[in-house]
């Protein structure tokens, strides 16, 4: 049975930006699977990706790694795309899933094209050195990922 959690994303420096509520449809060790739904008065663009009004999100937090991936479907059931942040591992708890956001990003899109944003953010950030290897070894895996297709990332299973 899904129960009712609260997303919490936070800038680099650990300050709420945004909270939402969404449904945990799974959780076991390693991962944890928020359902949520886009509200947003008009069309939201990032590059090729346009988030509209209804949009369901499958959200993907994992224990111990540093990114989550939220596969994004259009109210009808299309996949539109994965988008990927890199991020401080994620603090999930009964009722609550925090996140520290580290800038860098990977857009995938439904043809397994993968567009990686924000790198002039990441390089202009308060990051230590420490925090940027650890953000390029998390760009790695879902690279590595999304090669395999490793679900979330397998683009064929998701377009279907």
């Amino acid at each position: 049975m899904p129960s009712t959690i609260t997303v919490i994303k936070l800038d680099c420096l650990g300050r709420e930006r945004l909270a939402y509520q969404g449904e945990t449809v799974y959780a076991d060790a390693g991962v944890t699977v928020v359902r949520c739904v886009w509200q947003a008065p008009k069309p939201f663009s990032v590059g090729p990706f346009t988030l509209d009004d209804g949009d369901l999100f499958m959200e993907h937090y994992y224990r111990g790694r540093r990114f989550n991936i939220m596969a994004v479907y259009s109210p009808a059931g299309r996949f539109k795309g994965a988008y990927c942040n890199i991020t401080a591992p994620a603090d999930i708890a009964p009722g609550h899933i925090r996140w520290r956001d580290w800038f860098l990003d990977l857009l995938v899109l439904p043809d397994g094209a993968a567009i990686e944003l924000d790198r002039d953010e990441f390089e202009a950030s308060a990051l230590d050195a420490d925090m940027r290897v650890q953000a390029e070894g998390a760009m790695r895996t879902l690279r590595q990922w999304l090669a395999q297709g490793r679900w979330p990332l397998d683009m064929a299973a998701a377009s279907t």
